[in-house]
């Protein structure tokens, strides 16, 4: 039973973990879209986005 219990804490430490780098990401890429607001921004943020879409 302990063993099944640590295995659920770490799965949701993992998860709880992974959901929070997801958004860190993704309010940088928009924060960074704000700041520069142009093509190099554009860039970055399809850049961002795409690199999201493959660790997912």
């Amino acid at each position: 039973v302990s063993l099944s219990n640590v295995n659920f804490v770490d799965d949701n430490a993992t998860q709880i973990f992974n959901s929070y780098k997801k958004v860190v990401m993704f309010v940088a890429c928009k924060l960074r879209l704000l700041v520069l607001k142009n093509l190099l921004a554009l860039n970055y943020s399809k850049i961002c986005m795409n690199t999201e879409y493959l660790h997912m």
